[in-house]
């Protein structure tokens, strides 16, 4: 893969991730939860990224036709465990619902097998009275069951 400005890209075993940045402050990574840490370009420097212990789980959902259900979210960074009898490489699409106009796509990332996406700074997704941004997922994994989500 050629790299090129605005692209993020992370790995780990079995995972890939790479996309244009949202903003320089919104950085994605895929990690793999055989050895719980990955490799990422940041900034143009690549550093080892260990997995967090201080994830909050917010939800279970299941996939219907490809769209998980959604989960609230706080804000600041946002993880999705995602179980699946696929082994290929497989799309899996961020997105903030909103019931009063159309829902914002926040990021993605790419899994090969199960494994785990976490979007960092996704602050400004968070709107409303209740102050927590609603987030749910879509996929071209055909056998993508269940996801967990943590804040």
């Amino acid at each position: 893969m050629m790299l090129t400005a605005g692209m993020i890209v992370a790995a780990g075993m079995g995972v890939s991730s790479a996309g244009p940045a949202v903003a320089d402050s919104h950085i994605l990574h895929a990690q793999s939860q055989a050895n719980g840490t990955s490799s990422a370009l940041i900034g143009g420097r690549v550093g080892s990224m260990p997995s967090s212990s201080g994830w909050d789980n917010v939800g279970k959902r299941t996939f219907t036709n490809g769209k998980s259900g959604w989960v609230r979210s706080h804000g600041t960074n946002f993880k999705a465990t995602i179980k699946t009898a696929s082994s290929g490489e497989y799309r899996y699409d961020l997105w903030e619902r909103d019931p009063d106009n159309p829902d914002e796509h926040v990021g993605y990332g790419y899994l090969s097998g199960a494994g785990s996406i976490i979007w960092y700074s996704i602050s400004p997704w968070v709107d409303g009275s209740d102050g927590t941004a609603e987030f749910y997922l879509t996929t071209d994994d055909p056998k993508a069951t269940v996801v967990v989500f943590y804040d």
